[in-house]
């Protein structure tokens, strides 16, 4: 999460984010782009919709340079993508459980968060990482095993190369016909 910028207080808007009552509840359950749409709101729109748009676009005035500078910054977004380096998310991932956890309870993001963070510093995250890039290599192969197939393609491969083994010894050896 970037630092805000000068200028800019990010406090107002978390307050509103975090206040529960039943007005904020319809701002509060908007995405972050959706945050970002609202200063094109009129007035009448924001009150109709929110209650007080005063304090809506008060706390979004206040916050904009800050909404902004996250928006742009495109490597500490807020999607995670289960591929990124484990060190990189070791990084990243308290700030953004920080910052959800400032936005208050509005589903189990903060707490699956914590959960990724605790499974990055106990190593399980990068063996589980590890074990979905083998899955996607020799996935095909370890289904088929399981299933059974893989042994009797095995054995079909053994028998086609003793058959071709056999063939090979009818032939002469190659070092006694080139001497000969």
């Amino acid at each position: 999460m970037p630092a805000p910028p000068p200028g800019s207080d990010p406090d107002p808007l978390m307050r509103l984010l975090s206040n529960a009552s039943p007005q904020v509840d319809a701002f509060r359950s908007r995405t972050f782009y959706g945050l970002l749409e609202l200063p094109a709101y009129s007035d009448a729109k924001l009150t109709h919709i929110y209650g007080d748009a005063r304090l809506i676009r008060g706390a979004l005035d206040e916050a904009w340079s800050w909404l902004k500078a996250i928006r742009e910054d495109e490597r500490r977004s807020l999607q995670i993508q289960w591929s990124e380096d484990a060190m990189m998310l070791r990084r990243r991932v308290p700030s953004i459980v920080a910052f959800l956890e400032r936005l208050g309870k509005m589903n189990d993001a903060a707490d699956r968060g914590r959960e990724l963070v605790a499974s990055l510093n106990d190593g399980r995250f990068e063996s589980l990482q590890s074990a979905a890039r083998l899955y996607a290599t020799h996935g095909e192969s370890a289904e088929r095993k399981w299933r059974g197939s893989l042994e009797k393609e095995i054995e079909g491969m053994r028998k086609e190369a003793a058959e071709l083994g056999a063939v090979l010894k009818k032939f002469a050896d190659p070092a006694k016909v080139e001497s000969g």
